[in-house]
């Protein structure tokens, strides 16, 4: 669907030379979105020993527009997304997601504004229940900490230089003004590099962040001083830290039958903090539109008692271009000083976590509609 709307590229085309103009050609905007709703059922006991739960979930639903223009052979594009809730009556929930502005043209690709971050990992290949309930985002969160997961860049600038064949690179700067710069931030580099060639692809990543902990940080697991911290519990600590993240993920197609995997490596500053997540699987056409889904995920940690193990197995059904319908079952081992749950990623929704050590399953059935 496309709707004609009043934008900066509008305005600024309307100051631009009558030469430019001429040779100016616009696409969009186009206004773009996707819903996605779970019923999730949660077999294990919370923090209050409460157990069986019924949670419904928007998972990483959105809605936005985009558009581009060539201008005198360059291409100006810009899109502005957000995530809502439409799972929860009466609270429309909105949370900024890709939005940028950009240029492109026979140097490369250059954008600025708010950039992905650990979803460059998370929704590579080799991940086969991506916004779902098994998404191995949740055990790459954790292994970040939550000092990087989830953060998309509020003020980043990337770059994609022009090559030729099958691989594609690219930097990314954010500013250490983008933190606080009196904290002692320094700027925030990511490099990610993609090949595709035939059925295989493959992403290679290396995201260098730092994180001010004297403001509240959620983390599974111990604390700096070894001490076990209850899941949810939020912290202040002291100081701004520095991370750098290592991944790899790959996938190879075979038509009906797809498998891959990747791993993520964590160096940090913190004590007890250098994780790292595992994970594996793939997909195989039952149907010319059933697929069954199978994937584990490990978060391997450096403190004591707190590796994570997470087993899914799923069908999705293909209803048309845009809509599918999904059922999956998620298994979950936490070791005593850990509980991650198996369906938190992408998700907005009033659910529990997993009281720490606890054990379970989760029911998931979703129905995902782009538009």
């Amino acid at each position: 669907m496309k709707k004609q709307l009043i934008t900066l590229a509008t305005a600024t085309a309307m100051t631009a030379p009558a030469a430019v103009l001429a040779d100016a050609h616009s696409d969009g905007p186009e206004v773009y979105g996707r819903a996605h709703l779970s019923v999730d059922v949660e077999n294990y006991d919370d923090a209050a020993g409460d157990s069986g739960d019924i949670a419904i979930a928007s998972r990483a639903s959105r809605l936005g527009f985009r558009g581009s223009e060539e201008i005198g052979g360059l291409e100006a594009f810009y899109q502005a997304e957000a995530q809502v809730d439409w799972g929860t009556p009466g609270n429309f929930e909105t949370q900024a997601r890709d939005t940028f502005v950009g240029l492109g043209g026979n140097f490369g690709e250059l954008r600025a504004g708010r950039l992905p971050a650990l979803n460059h990992i998370v929704y590579g290949p080799g991940n086969f229940f991506p916004t779902q309930t098994g998404d191995p985002g949740n055990v790459i969160f954790a292994a970040t900490g939550g000092n990087l997961g989830g953060r998309t860049p509020s003020a980043a600038i990337e770059y994609v230089p022009p090559l030729a064949g099958p691989v594609d690179i690219a930097v990314a700067l954010t500013p250490s003004a983008a933190g606080d710069a009196d904290e002692g931030y320094d700027h925030d580099i990511s490099l990610v590099v993609d090949f595709n060639e035939g059925p295989i692809s493959a992403r290679a990543t290396v995201y260098h962040y730092n994180y001010d902990e004297t403001e509240e940080t959620v983390i599974a697991g111990r604390d700096p001083d070894g001490n076990l911290v209850p899941v949810g519990e939020q912290l202040s600590l002291e100081d701004v830290n520095t991370d750098t993240l290592f991944a790899l993920s790959g996938e190879y197609d075979m038509d009906i039958m797809r498998f891959g995997g990747g791993f993520a490596a964590v160096s940090s500053d913190r004590d007890d903090a250098d994780n790292q997540a595992v994970w594996g699987g793939g997909a195989f056409d039952v149907t010319s539109t059933g697929t069954f889904n199978a994937q584990a995920s490990l978060h391997l940690g450096d403190a004591d008692d707190s590796d994570v193990t997470i087993l899914a197995l799923g069908y999705t059904e293909t209803l048309s271009d845009r809509t599918s319908v999904y059922g999956n079952i998620a298994f979950l081992d936490n070791d005593d000083a850990v509980g991650v749950a198996p369906h938190g990623y992408a998700a907005i929704a009033p659910q529990d976590d997993p009281g720490t050590g606890e054990d379970g399953q989760v029911l998931s059935a979703g129905v995902i509609h782009d538009f």
